[in-house]
């Protein structure tokens, strides 16, 4: 039971806390300072022949010089990247949309003495359970954890390091960008949906404790006349009896009266942005044929995982894409920017039409793609300023 002297204290302190955080205390106002410079197009850095559709989409006007560049980030573990293997990447390039955890390049040294305290935890709280005696448990919780963090570390996608020098990996998923990019035409559907996630919160305790709290103390201290006991003390006291007291909320029924719980919208989270691209490819020439299966195939093949040995205890993470809208060989910023991208779902339609139509070949007269994508990112104040 709360003592007067605690309450006393305890409206003092709450006293000089709402002196010292005014609203309005601090006029300054919040405006970031970010340098952005507009991604442009080089046909000479990038390669899109074999990748685009339609087949003329980077040199015919009908498209009103319109187009989306889906540039592939691949780790540098993968197969693709093999001695012997002739695919070509592009070097220097500035990747600042990807993940904050990505962004703070964890060393491993970092990484050990997280798995280390949290293994300790661990096995502290297991040992505890289990009723084991002695502190075994915390340490062969840390020892797990230290383990575990160097056979993580000698196993991610870390570039190697020249003969004789130490390796020092770090948990940052290094990736390189491949010099072959996906061109297509901009869909007729085009749209992106921003969400916050917010949920109802009970503040009644609060407001009470706030409103009278030194009332309230004296009341369950004793040393208040509770049958006098009236005004906004008497509501709260009333309220907590309706919600807590044996028979209060029948009691409550009877007189006619219920307890407000005083709810409040509480913001909870930003939700990673989803989007879809729907396609619709009708090859009007063998080679435009041909370069509608290479973007089907180089969107299956980046949006899935691969072994990191024939052992297969381990998967190498998909590829990533960076997904870019241009005006010509200028970055289009009359519309929204996405931060770097997972593709999630593909649906692959060979009969759109309702009927399986070729052509000699067997190859589809028309086949419809979606393509789901999610970004890897969070939004906020910042990154709405620097990057939509």
């Amino acid at each position: 039971m709360a003592s007067q002297a605690d309450l006393r204290k305890f409206e003092q302190q709450a006293a000089v806390d709402a002196q010292n955080n005014q609203i309005g205390k601090d006029t300054t106002p919040f405006a970031p300072n970010f340098d952005y410079i507009a991604s442009t197009f080089e046909s000479g850095k990038y390669n899109v022949k074999g990748l685009s559709y339609p087949e003329d989409l980077m040199s015919s006007p009908q498209y009103n010089s319109s187009r989306v560049i889906f540039y592939i980030n691949t780790s540098v573990d993968s197969r693709v990247f093999k001695s012997g293997s002739q695919v070509t990447t592009v070097e220097g390039v500035q990747r600042d949309l990807r993940s904050q955890l990505l962004g703070q390049k964890v060393s491993t040294a970092q990484a050990a003495g997280a798995a280390a305290a949290t293994g300790g935890v661990t096995g502290g709280v297991v040992t505890q359970v289990l009723g084991v005696k002695g502190g075994t448990g915390v340490a062969v919780g840390a020892g797990v954890g230290l383990l575990g963090t160097a056979a993580i570390a000698n196993s991610a996608n870390n570039a190697e390091v020249p003969e004789g020098q130490k390796k020092e990996p770090t948990f940052s998923r290094p990736q390189k960008r491949l010099k072959a990019a996906i061109g297509l035409y901009i869909p007729n559907q085009l749209s992106v949906r921003y969400s916050a996630g917010w949920g109802e919160e009970d503040t009644a305790a609060f407001s009470m404790l706030a409103k009278v709290g030194s009332e309230i103390g004296k009341t369950l201290t004793g040393n208040a006349d509770v049958k006098r006991t009236g005004g906004v003390a008497g509501e709260i006291l009333a309220a907590l009896a309706i919600n807590n007291a044996p028979m209060g909320k029948e009691m409550a029924l009877a007189a006619g009266v219920a307890a407000n719980p005083k709810k409040e919208q509480a913001f909870k989270n930003v939700d990673f942005r989803t989007f879809s691209f729907e396609y619709q490819f009708a090859p009007r020439s063998e080679s435009e044929a041909l370069n509608v299966q290479n973007i089907i195939r180089a969107f299956k093949y980046h949006m899935h995982p691969e072994f990191k040995s024939s052992d297969a205890f381990l998967y190498i993470y998909p590829s990533e894409f960076d997904i870019v809208y241009y005006q010509g060989t200028e970055e289009n910023l009359n519309i929204h920017r996405h931060t770097s991208c997972v593709l999630t779902e593909m649906n692959v339609n060979y009969t759109p039409n309702g009927v399986f139509n070729t052509f000699p070949n067997g190859m589809p007269t028309q086949i419809n793609i979606t393509l789901t994508f999610k970004e890897l990112m969070l939004l906020s104040k910042e990154t709405i300023e620097k990057y939509t």
